[in-house]
């Protein structure tokens, strides 16, 4: 059908589908395609999204226990995700028939999340798993494993002993000296006691921070305790959410280039099987194919005469 000259658009599109002639693919071959196959590129990403959707409905629920630890430090990231904190908890749980070790660890591994904010010093411990109480049951699993593995053992342990046993022991030798300066202070006018309460002040702040280091050294010691917890692990209330609109919407777009890409195949197959050249090629490799498959027959070569046993020439 002859466009009309009347219409601006259509007269648009004839001329630039003349101007285009000598390739393959005109403008005006990629708006018919788009027509043709319009109800497929409409129909096609719906039915991918929805098979999508239902098998994102159909995979297990997950559900999310949520630990915090307070004035944590970076390493205990490292340590909950050790083999020396997860080997003994996937044993606990009980393993697999034929799993090793280190693939329990992996497994249980992908199922924690650890993270530490700097800023505040907290640790978040994601656990996931099938159900809401083996989620919580599994995050106080690897709480409990955390104090075990973050206590220091062999020479560590015995550093951090003789540095208490050595602050003890200098909290003993102020003691006296603190005493004996407190009982000369109460007999003697304040007039009198300006340098012995300068010398007070000093035994009474070294002191202080004797009491400070050991504390800190004995939490060193006993690693990971109760006194971390921000938060206990907690009960789950709800399963966490895998994204559906998003994994719908991904399957669409695939869905709809897939058959775009197909429908642009088709398109070119028809334009090469208008051309003499292109259409010999193309029988070519369809014959080819079905070789290939098993559909079609080899050619079969003439068979050559040798020269020593063929059939002389008649003598004249």
């Amino acid at each position: 059908m002859t466009a009309r000259p009347s219409d601006p658009v259509i007269h648009a599109l004839a001329a630039v589908d003349e101007a285009g002639g000598d390739d393959e693919l005109g403008l005006m071959d990629l708006l018919v395609v788009l027509a043709e196959n319009a109800r497929v590129l409409a129909i096609g990403p719906l039915v991918a999204a929805l098979v999508a959707l239902v098998i994102g409905s159909l995979l297990p629920q997950r559900w999310e226990s949520v630990t915090l630890l307070r004035g944590a430090n970076p390493t205990l990231v490292t340590v909950i995700t050790s083999p020396a904190v997860l080997l003994p908890v996937a044993r606990a749980q009980g393993l697999a028939a034929g799993q090793s070790g280190d693939e329990a660890v992996e497994k249980l591994r992908a199922r924690i999340k650890a993270s530490f904010n700097p800023k505040d010093l907290v640790l978040t411990l994601l656990v996931e798993d099938d159900s809401p109480a083996g989620a919580q049951s599994l995050g106080q699993r690897i709480f409990e494993q955390l104090k075990i593995a973050s206590a220091p053992s062999g020479p560590e342990r015995a550093r951090f002993e003789t540095q208490i046993a050595d602050i003890n022991r200098r909290e003993e030798q102020i003691d006296g000296p603190i005493q004996a300066l407190s009982n000369r202070l109460r007999d003697l006018p304040p007039s009198v006691a300006s340098e012995l309460t300068r010398s007070f002040g000093q035994l009474i702040s070294t002191a202080h921070q004797l009491n400070a280091d050991r504390m800190t050294i004995a939490k060193q010691l006993s690693g990971v305790d109760e006194s971390y917890l921000l938060q206990s692990p907690t009960l789950p209330d709800r399963p966490q959410g895998r994204k559906r609109a998003l994994v719908a919407l991904i399957a669409a777009l695939g869905a709809f280039s897939l058959l775009l890409l197909g429908a642009f195949f088709r398109l070119a197959l028809r334009a090469a099987a208008s051309d003499p050249g292109s259409a010999t090629k193309l029988r070519r490799a369809r014959e080819a194919w079905r070789r290939a498959i098993g559909r079609g027959h080899w050619p079969v070569a003439a068979p050559s005469r040798d020269r020593a046993t063929g059939p002389r020439a008649h003598p004249r």
